[in-house]
């Protein structure tokens, strides 16, 4: 089967796609800042409007959008442009005895045929799920990619079982984000110290499973060697807050 990659036309609409986020983004950013400006000088209070601005929540209130409006200028024109040279260096090539995914000139990574238990290929998904007998170790074929039809028959002829999923991934995925966000958000919400205690622990669990997920997988190595330490930012962040009590 020959190598298949992205055509120039989805490239294209995927850099144009990119261009309307960043108008909608500047345009949400900017009624944000706005919005606290109003509340900051009291310019909502002839509406009969009060929604005053304390502690935390009133540098996380005007930090948000202002981080927001300046990438919004500043970097997402360098953005697409990686993105894109970076759809243009992918490919997947399918043989009798391998399934390959280049990224680059020097990145790859590859299953062979046994290593494949099957394809998953959920609604909610960007596209067709290899997956391997390490839970955490698996390929993703875009639903972009030109011939993904082509794809999925050479692997459905190869006599790969394809199973059908609403949400892509493991469930342990989605409850390590929820719990990651909701130990940042803790302190913000809350100053009482059986709460931060509470959240300092499970701020410690977060972060030694999220290491042992990301090191779990070979192909995370060495690119993202460092990189998995940043799950130990709710623990830092906790353990700030609540020593600071």
């Amino acid at each position: 089967m020959a190598v298949l990659t992205y055509s120039e036309e989805t490239i294209l609409r995927m850099v144009r796609r990119t261009k309307r986020v960043r108008i909608w983004l500047s345009v949400i950013s900017a009624a944000w800042l706005v919005v606290d400006l109003l509340i900051l000088f009291g310019g909502l209070n002839r509406f009969g409007i009060e929604f005053p601005l304390r502690g935390s929540w009133s540098i996380v209130a005007f930090t948000a959008p202002m981080v927001l409006l300046s990438q919004s200028f500043s970097g997402w024109k360098s953005l697409s442009k990686s993105a894109a040279d970076y759809m243009r260096a992918y490919s997947v090539d399918v043989s009798a005895y391998s399934v390959r995914i280049q990224y680059g000139l020097m990145r790859q990574r590859q299953f062979s045929r046994e290593e494949i238990l099957r394809a998953e290929e959920p609604s909610m998904g960007a596209g067709l799920y290899l997956r391997s007998p390490n839970r955490y170790r698996f390929l993703l074929i875009p639903r972009r990619i030109d011939g993904y039809g082509e794809i999925k028959a050479a692997l459905q002829a190869q006599g790969i079982p394809f199973v059908r999923k609403v949400i892509p991934g493991n469930w342990e995925d989605f409850a390590f984000v929820f719990l990651f966000c909701g130990s940042l958000l803790c302190p913000l919400l809350s100053h009482t110290r059986s709460i931060l205690e509470l959240n300092l622990l499970v701020a410690t669990l977060i972060g030694i499973a999220g290491f042992y997920v990301i090191s779990a997988s070979p192909d995370n190595m060495p690119s993202m060697r460092w990189t998995r330490f940043a799950v130990f930012l709710p623990l830092v962040f906790a353990g700030l807050t609540f020593f600071m009590l």
